[in-house]
């Protein structure tokens, strides 16, 4: 640390000797003197001071442009949504159970006690000098937090989403907001009491990977939005550079106020423990929530109120990458019993795609790599109305390798009709890989595909009705991956017998 100060210091005093700037700074003497002292690293209010400011003004400028983007409704909005969705789509009991005890070390209580035994520890080994510090850093970091949820008051992610009770409101995340000062503040005391490089450097990765896992519980547990997680994590970094900055200004200046570190020390534990208890009081007192929807909730509809769902954009005519981004306009419309969709599209010889987790993507890499078939490969998530895909079928082609597929996405709507629920989706032919990513590329005519799969139902006789007519006007463009498609603007309307009998 020492050693990259003394280069920073050296690159402003080599700054200050060139001629035009001498000139300049000689005309305003108490300027010069004022940037020199700024400068200087041989005491913590020149340069360290001068770069813990600008740090802290970076961090507060991008937790600015979070809030900017959270109050305007910008791309972070569409992508909160959307991935909230998605993993919820993909929960797993196990990672539930693993996350639920990571986001453990984030609560409350294990906070408070991770701070009272660092004070004591710290006490014991008279080094209160940095016990001010660690408990306002964390304090910041939570009132924070705190009044951030009161002024903004954002609803949690839908009830149904939620994998564990939390009642306040969402922007921003005050367990973000203090796991960073928190466990920031640790690592600092490592990097300030240990020469060893390795011990550093481990430290560090542990300190990363913990805050990580923290942020990510948060949002695989449906609690909160990646924005909420992004501004706490801000600021909490921002609290934990006053924290650091007050530490080294009260070391700076220990002989002066030697007697007084006691004092300041039981102040701020004073102050950390209000701010506990404010923020436990905050939490006892619920935020009102709204549950719009849950996840197997349905609404009846009239077969011929079907298009007027599209026509007046109740539903959207396109699907979406993961930003909101329009993609490949529906192309299937499928009307069939809830009980037995996913049965009549098997008869006509497509399956279920597997879960997309580490196992499955092993697998499919592994066979890709060998051009060996794998009928049932995971499928690239892709939205419709900011919610994942609900069913992904394919169909093997004749080539049989997992290089290659027919592949279908299928969303589950919440309108049932006399016939059956309502489901929209969207077919093409993936032709190879894509290395670089992992996924695949698709054939630009998705039309074709779209009379594959209505030709392999009608087949299958499990076809009461099929009609192909023009839903949106004729349509090009790219998907998520980048790939090119065309398409009539035409979509299928499929009406499916009731369980093949």
């Amino acid at each position: 640390m020492n050693t990259f100060l003394s280069h920073v210091e050296l690159f402003f005093k080599n700054a200050l000797n060139i001629s035009f700037v001498k000139r300049f700074l000689s005309r305003y003497p108490r300027s010069f003197a004022f940037i020199k002292r700024r400068v200087d690293a041989d005491m913590f209010e020149g340069l360290p001071l001068t770069l813990l400011t600008l740090l802290l003004c970076v961090v507060l400028a991008f937790l600015a442009s979070i809030v900017e983007g959270y109050v305007t409704n910008e791309a972070l909005v569409f992508l909160d949504t959307r991935l909230a969705n998605l993993l919820y789509a993909f929960r797993s009991d196990g990672l539930l159970a693993f996350f639920h005890f990571l986001t453990y070390f984030s609560e409350g209580i294990v906070i408070v006690a991770v701070m009272l035994g660092a004070s004591i520890v710290l006490w014991q080994y008279h080094h209160r000098v940095y016990i001010p510090g660690l408990w306002l850093s964390v304090a910041i970091g939570q009132m924070g937090a705190s009044l951030g949820k009161l002024f903004f008051q954002r609803l949690r992610p839908d009830e149904a989403m939620r994998a564990i009770v939390e009642t306040s409101f969402s922007f921003p995340s005050g367990h973000a907001s203090t796991v960073v000062p928190l466990y920031g503040y640790m690592l600092y005391l490592v990097w300030k009491s240990t020469a060893s490089l390795r011990v550093k450097r481990w430290s560090t990765v542990v300190f990363v990977v913990l805050v990580l896992g923290v942020d990510f519980s948060r949002l695989y547990l449906g609690v909160h939005y990646l924005s909420d997680v992004l501004a706490g994590n801000l600021l909490g970094f921002a609290a934990l550079i006053i924290g650091i900055g007050l530490t080294e200004w009260v070391i700076d200046y220990r002989d002066m106020i030697r007697a007084s570190v006691t004092r300041y020390s039981a102040t701020a534990i004073v102050m950390g423990v209000a701010a506990m208890g404010a923020s436990a009081m905050y939490g006892l007192s619920p935020a009102p929530v709204f549950s719009s929807y849950t996840m197997n909730e349905t609404q009846p509809i009239s077969l011929v109120d079907v298009p007027v769902l599209f026509s007046d954009m109740v539903l959207p005519q396109f699907t979406e990458d993961i930003m909101g981004a329009s993609q490949e306009p529906i192309n299937l419309i499928v009307i069939a019993p809830r009980a037995c969709f996913t049965e009549q599209v098997r008869r006509a010889g497509w399956v279920l795609g597997d879960d997309v987790d580490w196992k499955s993507m092993t697998t499919f890499a592994k066979r890709a790599a060998l051009d060996e078939a794998y009928p049932t490969a995971p499928m690239t998530p892709s939205f419709f109305n900011a919610m994942p895909h609900t069913y992904g079928f394919q169909k093997e082609t004749e080539e049989q390798s997992a290089r290659s597929r027919h592949h279908a996405r299928f969303w589950r709507t919440a309108y049932d009709t006399p016939l059956g629920g309502l489901y929209v989706g969207t077919v093409s032919l993936d032709v190879d890989i894509k290395w670089g990513v992992l996924t695949h590329e698709i054939s630009p005519d998705i039309d074709t595909e779209r009379d594959v799969f209505v030709n392999d139902l009608v087949r299958a006789s499990v076809v009461t009705y099929t009609s192909v007519v023009p839903f949106v006007a004729p349509t090009t463009g790219e998907n998520f991956a980048g790939d090119n498609f065309f398409t009539s603007g035409h979509a299928a309307i499929i009406v499916l017998d009731p369980c093949g009998e």
